[in-house]
């Protein structure tokens, strides 16, 4: 038997060529797409019901969050604590969320369990009461999470950069304050429910060890029941960056500065998309990324700082971020923008290229490890209007990438003049 030489690294393997495969697609009775992911092999699903109801759709700010945040809390026949007791009776685990263009309700659950918990599934999607005990200790609850964040820098920062750069009546520069969260009423929240949360506006996607008994109870409960006859509803809104491009806001008491430098961009169904991917993560997306290796390395100005491309629904945007010591956040942006240059003037070297290539294909493996794993990708691309070819599409690109090319984009979109900067801190 040969004995492994432990003082040798394996070799390096590059990635075979990549072929995501589509979901199966279903249409309950009611008319909502079901997508199934059936690649588990524990006995374990994941639900996730997903509504045209976020930030997007809502005539006052906080009113997606707060409508997607009370549905546990009641519905006809059920209060919070029966809820609450039977999710932990069958160990299952419901998940609520929103985002800028969608609200999500997810379940978690044993497959044999799935018979006692889609029922309960269905009423708290369509039959909350949004009780007004509960829905006030919601508001407190959020009162004070918002004055809590509006001592961070890093929150000022997050949430007034994107006022900056799409305007702050846009959604996606909306944020929230403590008038909207007092003037939220129930009535409000019932009232958007009523007009989102339909069959019309709903996709499912289910994901791990499917069975076909599971698909016909997910008919009987959510495809049989709750028809609401109410049309998909369209909306479009104008941008309006602010005209001035560098902004600051005090925080005497700041240990820390919080920095944002970026612009609104392209979505992911942009052609140039997959290569601003590449970009930004020789840029910011990696923890050996250039901006790491000045600021934190040879700097020491910060801890972390990084740089990301963010894909809405119909919109996109490109953001550089990091906290850096109070007394050095000039001296960061300096170097942040002298990256940019670099990146806008000079060839990225071949090694590093080559090191940026290799690293994001090994991420992607990671990220499609798992019947769940796959099914959030999914729900990346679906949101835009595209499929899992999506992917196919990015390994090539990240293989065949140019030095050349990622030069061109960085000067077509790395443009100084076109940024915001927001620097928050002393």
């Amino acid at each position: 038997m040969t004995q492994l030489d432990r003082k040798l690294a394996p070799a390096i393997q590059a990635m075979d060529h990549f072929k995501a495969t589509n979901p199966e697609k279903i249409i309950l009775d009611n008319g909502i797409p079901v997508y199934i992911i059936n690649k588990g092999t524990q006995d374990l699903v994941r639900i996730s019901v997903i509504f045209g109801a976020g930030a997007w759709y809502e005539n006052e700010p906080f009113i997606a969050q707060a409508t997607n945040l009370m549905l546990r809390e009641g519905t006809t026949n059920f209060h919070s604590e029966e809820i609450d007791e039977k999710l932990d009776f069958y160990g299952a685990y419901l998940e609520t969320s929103v985002e800028s263009d969608n609200s999500y309700v997810s379940l978690y659950a044993l497959n044999k369990h799935v018979n006692e918990l889609l029922p309960l599934l269905n009423e708290i999607i369509t039959m909350p009461n949004f009780p007004e005990k509960e829905f006030k200790v919601m508001i407190g609850r959020q009162k004070q999470y918002l004055a809590v964040n509006e001592q961070k820098v890093n929150y000022l920062a997050r949430t007034r950069f994107a006022a900056l750069i799409f305007g702050p009546e846009h959604p996606y520069g909306t944020y929230r304050q403590k008038e909207h969260l007092e003037k939220a009423i129930t009535s409000a929240l019932k009232s958007f429910h009523l007009s989102h949360y339909t069959p019309q506006n709903c996709k499912i996607v289910v994901a791990g060890k499917i069975t076909n008994e599971l698909i016909q109870l997910l008919n009987e409960t959510l495809g049989s029941s709750w028809w609401r006859d109410q049309p998909m509803q369209i909306r479009k809104f104008n941008c309006y960056p602010d005209a001035d491009k560098q902004h600051f806001i005090q925080r005497k008491d700041a240990l820390q500065a919080a920095i944002r430098i970026g612009k609104q961009l392209f979505n992911r169904t942009h052609n140039d998309f997959l290569g601003m991917q590449v970009l930004n993560t020789i840029l910011g997306g990696y923890f050996g990324s250039r901006l790491m290796t000045n600021l934190r390395e040879d700097k020491g100005y910060t801890y972390g700082i990084g740089s990301a491309l963010i894909s809405l629904q119909h919109s996109g945007n490109f953001f550089i971020t990091g906290e850096v010591g109070a007394d050095v956040a000039k001296q960061a942006a300096t170097e942040i923008y002298k990256e940019i240059d670099r990146l806008r003037n000079d060839l990225v070297p071949a090694a590093e290229l080559s090191l940026v290539k290799s690293y994001m294909l090994g991420k992607f493996l990671r990220s499609v490890d798992g019947a769940f794993a796959m099914a959030d990708m999914f729900l990346s691309v679906m949101e835009t209007g595209l499929d899992m070819s999506f992917y196919n599409n990015y390994t090539e690109v990240i293989r065949s990438i140019s030095a050349s090319e990622l030069r061109d984009l960085a000067q077509q979109y790395f443009d100084p003049a076109t940024f915001h900067e927001l620097i928050v801190g002393k």
